[in-house]
């Protein structure tokens, strides 16, 4: 399989994966010096790797109290290693799809996940899907 290059991604408009599986960490470096963060540390690794695997096992993105509660690295520190907005540029960084506060279960969620088969606003495998046959 060909390694993906940075000019080969599909962004949003708003700089978000379009296709998260095109991500590796071969392009980590490039994706934060466009979020302007020039050297990523253990500690910003550590987040990017924290909410790749979130995203992978949840298809959900972590909040910032999650990463301060779960990551190993608090939210002060958080703020610090990524300034402004910790959740969406880790998001942007680890191949996160752009996310979406779910007005039903309160969760931050994929707008990608929260499509669901049938476009009710449910995953698939989500209990609460109001289309059970």
């Amino acid at each position: 399989m060909p390694e993906t290059t940075l000019s080969s991604v599909e962004f949003t408009d708003d700089g978000f994966f379009v296709h998260p599986e095109e991500w590796s960490e071969s392009l980590v470096p490039a994706l934060a010096a466009r979020e302007g963060l020039e050297k990523l540390t253990d500690r910003h690794w550590q987040v990017i790797r924290f909410a790749r695997r979130r995203f992978l096992t949840t298809a959900m993105a972590p909040t910032v109290r999650l990463y301060g509660k779960a990551s190993g690295v608090s939210i002060r520190e958080l703020y610090r290693l990524f300034p402004r907005s910790p959740s969406g540029i880790a998001a942007r960084i680890a191949g996160i799809p752009k996310l979406y506060l779910c007005q039903n279960g309160g969760f931050i969620r994929t707008a990608a996940a929260a499509q669901g088969a049938r476009g009710n606003g449910y995953p698939p495998t989500d209990p609460r899907r109001h289309d059970k046959p």
